[in-house]
């Protein structure tokens, strides 16, 4: 079904990572048309042209926020991570659809199809996802960067606090001593880290509250084992439950107190 398709959908709006994207627009491919689609050059500028982002809601894009410097920081039009939540899957996977198509109109039927069958694969991982996480509805987490809104809000979990006063920017020491004193106050025992995070700073953080760490990947590829879409699910739900069930929850490599 996966075709040897790269960059083929947009780069979305926000920084979005394509190769998150890509991963979906392989599961509308099919290997029977992806020599065909990937010599189209009408389906690269259809593709790029596209702007993923229209489709799904994007959170905390009220305003434009500013940094010091009055430059725009990493989250300056709402928080680009919009594929976090599986659910946005369809309107993505839709968006994609329609571009491939209006580049290769006689392919729309082998589009159609592996489209359905994806969407097929994404209602079961969901159901398995909500059955995994569903004890721990309302548990509170401190997130290193401001990735996870999309993914919390579908799963019924709550950000209490980001190590990052602003998104990018290193924390400052004093910001850290209050994100401190709140995660003792509210009782936060899980840290959210990402493969790229600073190890010192989350060292101090767990050590300073006594909180887990546990390190999930942002996108497709970030880690091993999120090899497609629908694995990036499946890695983060187990690794977040294992932790939030007070079980250790750093995978080899991952960013860790020491």
């Amino acid at each position: 079904m996966y075709g040897r398709v790269r960059r083929v959908a947009p780069l979305p709006s926000g920084g979005a990572p394509g190769w998150t994207i890509s991963a979906m627009t392989r599961d509308v491919l099919d290997e029977a048309v992806v020599e065909r689609v990937t010599r189209t050059m009408a389906l690269r500028k259809v593709a790029f042209a596209e702007d993923i982002a229209r489709a799904v809601v994007v959170l905390d894009s009220d305003v434009p926020r500013l940094s010091a410097g009055a430059r725009p920081h990493l989250h300056a039009y709402g928080n680009p991570h919009y594929w976090l939540d599986p659910e946005n899957a369809r309107a993505i996977t839709a968006r994609i659809l329609e571009a491939l198509a209006a580049a290769r109109p006689e392919d729309r039927a082998v589009f159609e199809t592996n489209r359905a069958r994806f969407l097929a694969r994404l209602d079961a991982g969901l159901a398995r996802w909500r059955e995994r996480l569903a004890p721990f509805a309302g548990a509170r987490l401190v997130a290193v960067h401001d990735t996870w809104p999309y993914f919390v809000r579908r799963f019924g979990l709550v950000i209490a606090g980001a190590v990052e006063e602003r998104p990018g920017v290193p924390p400052s020491p004093a910001h850290l001593g209050r994100l401190i004193e709140r995660m003792r106050a509210a009782g936060v025992r899980v840290i959210v880290a990402e493969p790229g995070a600073s190890p010192a700073i989350v060292r101090r953080l767990a050590d300073a509250t006594g909180a887990r760490v546990v390190t999930l990947a942002p996108s497709v590829g970030a880690e091993p084992a999120a090899t497609d879409y629908l694995a990036l699910f499946d890695v983060n739900v187990e690794r977040l439950a294992r932790a939030l069930g007070g079980e250790a929850a750093n995978p080899a490599g991952a960013p860790r107190p020491q």
